[in-house]
């Protein structure tokens, strides 16, 4: 499994819903990483599992278990039998329980899912946190120390907010994974999520897997629509975007017009300011061009910032 994944969380009520969205990619060669939650598992139990991993799709299984470590030992065994990809705990169940979880997911071959821990839900405040569950230190150093026990317990990573992707790596290791739900688009509703960034900045910051569901299921634009949003995260987190100087940015040699419309867009939606797409010179190299600047979006010359520069367009596959 490569890091750096863009996962779709699947929140749906029923089967019949979830493969509705999931026939839109039934033609697609890389089959995308799919979220499974508490509300999917619940309604269509293992079964749902065993049905997506047959069409070819990665699976992070996100229950969140949190019971005393004998329990989460037993449950866990069961959930390796079910050949996820990625699955998780609550960190705040102790180090103790974590260590048990690893235990119970291990098969007898040694191999196992991915195994990360939450530390705090990105719905969740400071003020609450502190007022609600009476943890007196800040957010950040809560975070912080969680995943600092989920390290010493033996797991891979961490979910957390993509606002402290950063500070995870830094006390943790840049081997050590972080998974970041809480990602929209510069346009979007946040809706019950608090700690939300956009997807260029969360790769920015740290964020190995972008976790991004309603910007994506809840699209009303039909299925070109709907590609195209995780097409835009992948080409937002992965690609590159050469030159980028005096308020101009070339794209790689044999770039269309097309391929130019969508990076404005992307640069528009992730809060970068306004650009124009242009088609120069005999090689068909489209450059894309400053119309207009945001707050924070350059210098005063307009040019790109140098980390935009490096994510916005996708070597690796065309869109």
């Amino acid at each position: 499994m490569t890091n750096r994944d863009v996962i779709i969380a699947c929140d749906f009520s029923s089967a019949e819903e979830t493969f509705r969205f999931l026939d839109l990619f039934k033609n697609e060669a890389r089959k995308p990483f799919l979220k499974i939650g508490m509300e999917l598992f619940y309604a269509e139990g293992p079964e749902i599992v065993r049905e997506i991993k047959r069409r070819g799709h990665r699976i992070f299984l996100d229950l969140k278990l949190h019971d005393i470590p004998n329990t989460v030992k037993k449950a866990m065994a069961v959930l390796s039998r079910l050949d996820v990809d990625m699955c998780n705990v609550h960190a705040a169940g102790t180090i103790e329980m974590m260590r048990a979880a690893v235990e119970g997911l291990t098969r007898p071959d040694g191999t196992r899912p991915l195994l990360i821990a939450v530390t705090q839900l990105t719905s969740t405040s400071e003020e609450r946190m502190q007022r609600e569950l009476l943890i007196s230190a800040s957010i950040n150093d809560t975070i912080v120390k969680y995943a600092q026990n989920t390290r010493e317990a033996g797991l891979d990573g961490v979910v957390c907010s993509p606002l402290e992707a950063g500070m995870v790596k830094a006390a943790c290791g840049k081997e050590f994974l972080t998974v970041t739900p809480g990602v929209r688009f510069a346009d979007g509703e946040v809706a019950d999520q608090v700690r939300v960034t956009t997807p260029a900045r969360a790769r920015e910051i740290g964020s190995d897997y972008i976790v991004v569901g309603r910007p994506i299921t809840a699209s009303r634009g039909g299925p070109s629509t709907v590609r195209g949003g995780v097409r835009e995260i992948e080409c937002a987190t992965v690609g590159s975007i050469s030159g980028g100087t005096e308020g101009r940015a070339a794209l790689r040699p044999g770039s269309s017009d097309t391929d130019g419309i969508r990076v404005v867009r992307q640069l528009s939606k992730m809060g970068l300011g306004a650009w124009s797409s242009r088609n120069f010179g005999r090689h068909g190299c489209c450059r894309i061009v400053r119309t207009e600047c945001a707050p924070n979006c350059g210098d005063r010359r307009g040019r790109l910032p140098r980390q935009a520069r490096n994510k916005f367009y996708s070597k690796s596959r065309k869109l």
